[in-house]
């Protein structure tokens, strides 16, 4: 699955600073009545938190939001927000992550335009769940009204220039808000945002094919077929994966080993492909060790997201791929003879059907994304969007070629899904189109964002 990697014990441990840092909040004095005001916007309430990074202030806010924006007798639900300030002056990165909000995210774009931050969950997450939990509601327009509403509310407090931004499925929702309302921002940085095609779109896979050198493909495919083949001799490794994580991170497993092993098989070229992390290209020799295949297939393949807790946590972003946003599909003929317990004949996309919400009625609707493409392609001024030329997504990047906007698209040399402004040799034209589109010269960034993650533990049979 392309999701973006969170490590799960990381949120349950941040839930719990969170709720220090606002039980720490009483008390605190108020510069300027920003809290009052925050407090005062109809239907938000704001907790004031211990302020990452270096930002003045930080917020924690639940924002009353329509369950259906077209019909207000369908009710309301709390929708979580963070509010990261420096200054009601300065400029608004609206960050849609397109999945659940977090204090500690810092979108680049925030730093790059030395801005204000509001980070939002997409509704039907953690923190922004409708009552009825109707998956009805849980559409591309209905997360656009979100957005707008919270804009329409804020720039109350901040009227200066605003910007969205949003990476992968993020990105796309910051696109579908431009689409439904394209003046509530002065421009879009889209990383990549993917525009796949059905359930089952083979542009990912075939694009993989042409970019592997020196026969990688085919050492992928001999990786894939050597686990499935040596199951015997790998299930060992995944079970004892499974109970680690239940151990030290009480994670629930309802899915058995052999399915996990064959889903996670499958899903091994688009991730190896996806995360071209430089010391995990080399792929193991089809000879070597049970415990070498599986140190390289484990670091590859994130066998966590076939959990309880990230099926669940998941569950929205996949029914909205099976409904609207559409899904990859597997390249399957060399390995179908092996699969015990996948049925690939009863599925119109097994990996996803099977994580997705049971008993839940998904008609994909193909008229969403070719309606946000042409709107983007005709009127989709002030918006650059970002890929690197490793990640398999890039295959259903949007086609510019008509020439009918100003946007961007730039495609990174040897980069992969995560990409960094600082790291595209053509950044310039980036921060020269944003000064002009924001009113104000906006800084190149000098060295990239973020905080590494920590290294997985490998796992031994012998601890």
């Amino acid at each position: 699955m392309s999701f973006k990697r969170i490590v799960f014990g990381h949120l349950i441990v941040l839930s719990g600073l969170l709720f220090i840092s606002c039980g720490n909040s009483n008390g605190l004095e108020d510069p300027g009545g920003l809290r009052e005001r925050i407090g005062n916007l109809k239907g938000v309430t704001a907790v004031e938190l211990v302020p990452y990074y270096n930002f003045d202030r930080e917020f924690l806010m639940e924002i009353e939001q329509p369950v259906d924006h077209q019909d207000s007798s369908a009710g309301i639900f709390t929708q979580r927000a963070y509010l990261l300030h420096n200054s009601e002056s300065g400029p608004m990165v609206l960050a849609s992550g397109g999945y659940e909000a977090f204090s500690d995210d810092l979108h680049e774009m925030t730093i790059a335009l030395n801005a204000n931050q509001l980070s939002v969950t997409h509704r039907y997450f953690s923190g922004a769940v409708p009552g009825n939990g109707d998956y009805q509601y849980l559409t591309m327009e209905q997360a656009a009204g979100d957005y707008h509403r919270i804009v329409e509310l804020f720039k109350e407090i901040y009227p200066e220039s605003w910007l969205s931004s949003g990476f992968g499925k993020g990105g796309l929702a910051a696109l579908s808000h431009r689409r439904f309302y394209p003046d509530d921002v002065e421009a879009t940085v889209a990383y990549s945002a993917p525009f796949l095609s059905g359930q089952n779109d083979f542009r990912p896979i075939d694009y993989i094919k042409t970019i592997s050198e020196d026969s990688t493909y085919e050492k992928i495919k001999m990786f894939q077929e050597v686990l499935l083949r040596r199951r015997s001799e790998i299930l060992p490794y995944v079970n004892y994966f499974m109970n680690y994580t239940a151990y030290n991170y009480y994670y629930n497993w309802s899915l058995n080993a052999d399915l996990i092993l064959e889903l996670a098989v499958m899903d091994y070229p688009f991730e190896y492909w996806s995360y071209h992390d430089e010391d995990l290209i080399e792929i193991p020799d089809t000879s070597e060790s049970a415990e070498i295949l599986f140190d390289h297939f484990y670091q590859v393949v994130t066998l966590d997201y076939l959990s309880d807790d990230y099926i669940n946590y998941f569950e929205p972003s996949v029914y909205q791929s099976m409904t609207e946003l559409g899904a990859v599909a597997y390249d399957t003929d060399h390995i179908k003879d092996s699969l015990m317990i996948v049925d690939l004949d009863g599925s119109v996309n097994y990996n996803y059907e099977i994580l997705a919400p049971q008993d839940v009625e998904m008609i994909y609707n193909p008229d969403v994304l070719t309606d946000l493409q042409n709107w983007l392609k005709g009127d989709g001024n002030n918006i650059v969007y970002l890929y690197g030329e490793l990640d398999p997504i890039t295959s259903t990047a949007i086609d510019l070629s008509g020439g009918a906007t100003n946007a961007i698209k730039l495609i990174q040399t040897g980069e992969d899904h995560y990409i960094g402004i600082e790291n595209f040799d053509e950044a310039d034209q980036v921060y020269n189109a944003l000064s002009n589109w924001m009113g104000f010269e906006v800084e190149p960034l000098v060295k990239p964002v973020g905080i590494d993650a920590d290294e997985r533990p490998i796992f031994k049979l012998s601890e």
